[in-house]
């Protein structure tokens, strides 16, 4: 029995060193401010790539990314003579799914395309959240000030969900931005 207790003890303490641990791609510069405003942007380019096929390419992409959450998520504006698109989109951040416990937040956010000659500039901005009955924007859960301590070394815990799912998220946004445009037009 004793081997037992300490076999958890030991356990319970590599779990809470592991957990304490912060990958440094979370901390001080992760999520990207302009003017106060959380806003995650990325440029792709397609060199010899007219404006209309960057839009045609980038709007199908966002047309199917949209579709492929299965709720109010949308195209909300599209003009291709100026090479813009902007969506609107909700999905879920999952924070832990086991048998006893599902915690998720709900995140609205829009993305904003931007079109020109053999280029397009994908931003994701106004996000927010909605997590247990309470409504925050991204600006004061997951802002290098919100979310850091002063030292800019660590997150704080009620935070770090927020700010690790959802770098997560951009970053995943981006890379399907980059899997849709390497598709060949059919």
């Amino acid at each position: 029995m004793e081997k037992f207790i300490r076999f958890l003890v030991v356990s319970m303490m590599c779990v809470h060193v592991a957990y304490g641990q912060t990958d440094k791609k979370y901390l001080e510069g992760a999520v990207p401010e302009k003017n106060g405003k959380i806003i995650f942007s990325q440029e792709f380019s397609l060199p010899g790539q007219s404006k209309d096929a960057m839009y045609d390419r980038l709007y199908n992409w966002l047309e199917s990314r949209m579709k492929a959450n299965a709720n109010d998520s949308r195209i909300v504006l599209s003009e291709k003579e100026k090479g813009q698109i902007v969506a609107v989109g909700e999905e879920y951040l999952v924070f832990l799914s086991n048998a006893f416990s599902l915690d998720r937040t709900l995140m609205t956010y829009q993305v904003v395309i931007e079109c020109e000659e053999g280029k397009g500039v994908v931003r994701l901005e106004k996000i927010r959240y909605e997590y247990e009955n309470d409504k925050y924007t991204a600006e004061y859960m997951i802002s290098d000030k919100e979310a850091l301590n002063k030292k800019k070394t660590t997150m704080y815990r009620r935070n770090k969900k927020f700010r690790v799912k959802t770098v997560d998220f951009a970053e995943e946004l981006f890379e399907s931005v980059e899997g849709g445009l390497s598709r060949k037009k059919e």
